[in-house]
């Protein structure tokens, strides 16, 4: 659930409070606030969700803290936070998708991410059908036309074993010499960001075909390189409902996990 303007402004202000007491205790040299003050109005620029603001300022405030304790004496302890709570729930939800390591470079949220897809692409890519093989002028069919203009970039590997380009061109992006650390953190984001966009599309897609009772039909992963494109499951199939169904599962399940509920196309 998306957080309010009140809990945002109390969080920031938690935030705040530590910062100014670690900068008195060690420096504020170490604990600049000001700095996550820049760091938030860059996520308003790029319309990120709050969570992941808050999310990864308390990342960044942990790894000072452990910088703070090896250099100085240890701090006082200090009893865990709604924010430290929220983001050990973030690092819980996402632990189950094993992760992809395309690149050293990329984060681990990146790599799980990443790893997740490429196993919903493989286990459930076949069951989404082509937009030819829907009735003509129907949502579902403006769904697939978008759907497919994504797929391959995002999910589909040019041939087994590699990667599908967007891993290819955030792997480069990511490894190359002249790539600071922020700009690493932009590129990342902005893989979520499409990511998010890519599997909201696909659960909306799902939730059309169950909606509408459409059956099992011809693949739309695997539809290149087969010759079934006149194949067409029956509407209203039970198999076809089951496999729609559990698909939109996991699907959504990927979302609720990486926080990507708020990555919509507005134009569907």
């Amino acid at each position: 659930m998306a957080l309010s303007d009140r809990e945002i402004k109390e969080a920031r202000e938690k935030l705040r409070q530590k910062y100014e007491k670690y900068a008195a205790q060690y420096g504020s040299g170490l604990f600049s606030y000001a700095r996550v003050d820049e760091r938030y109005m860059q996520s308003l620029r790029e319309r990120l969700p709050p969570e992941h603001f808050l999310s990864n300022e308390v990342r960044i405030l942990k790894e000072l803290e452990k910088k703070a304790e090896e250099k100085f004496a240890p701090p006082p302890e200090i009893a865990p936070t709604n924010a430290d709570r929220m983001l050990e729930e973030f690092e819980a939800r996402i632990r189950v998708y094993p992760p992809l390591e395309f690149s050293r470079k990329a984060d681990e949220e990146t790599q799980r991410l990443a790893g997740a897809l490429a196993n919903y692409y493989e286990t459930r890519g076949a069951c989404l059908p082509m937009a030819r093989a829907l009735p003509p002028g129907t949502q579902a069919v403006r769904l697939a036309r978008a759907l497919e203009e994504r797929l391959y970039h995002h999910l589909a590997p040019p041939r087994v074993g590699a990667l599908p380009p967007v891993l290819v061109d955030l792997s480069m992006a990511l490894e190359r010499l002249s790539t600071g650390e922020r700009e690493r953190e932009r590129l990342c984001k902005e893989y979520l960001k499409e990511s998010g966009f890519v599997c909201n599309l696909i659960s909306d897609f799902l939730g059309e075909l169950i909606e509408m009772g459409y059956g099992t039909p011809a693949p739309l992963a695997r539809g290149a390189h087969s010759k079934s494109e006149g194949h067409e499951g029956a509407a209203g199939s039970g198999e076809g409902a089951e496999v729609y169904e559990k698909a939109k599962l996991e699907a959504d399940a990927i979302v609720y996990a990486f926080r990507l509920r708020e990555f919509r196309l507005s134009s569907l």
